[in-house]
């Protein structure tokens, strides 16, 4: 591999890591999973696991696909993922909620029913 693939992987497998956020979804993988003895745990992860890399997979291969069968192009995607992180933060400095952060009510409900 020249210099030119390994920046590619790296900066690849970086942002994955930083998408998928490992660390950080452990003390939700352990919320969800509170009465759930190791082997069951364990099964749950794979099963996440291979759930989230076959659709990463998925879109890896086939995502040109998608974008030019919807006829979205990539700056058309930026923007529109730009304009969500917008609004994410204004919601964040304003301490106001649009509904991007927050659940609505029958989502709040069917939580309270499954509690």
């Amino acid at each position: 591999m020249d210099a030119r693939m390994w920046e590619i992987v790296v900066t690849a497998a970086a942002t994955l890591l930083v998408t998928v956020d490992p660390v950080g979804n452990v003390p939700l993988f352990m919320a969800l999973t509170p009465h759930g003895d190791a082997g069951h745990r364990r099964a749950m992860a794979i099963k996440g696991t291979l759930i989230g890399g076959t659709i990463l997979l998925a879109f890896a291969f086939l995502g040109d696909l998608l974008f030019v069968s919807l006829g979205i192009s990539y700056a058309a995607f930026r923007i529109a993922g730009g304009i969500l992180l917008l609004l994410l933060a204004t919601d964040m400095v304003l301490a106001r909620s649009s509904g991007l952060r927050s659940t609505t009510e029958g989502e709040s409900a069917e939580a309270l029913g499954k509690a």
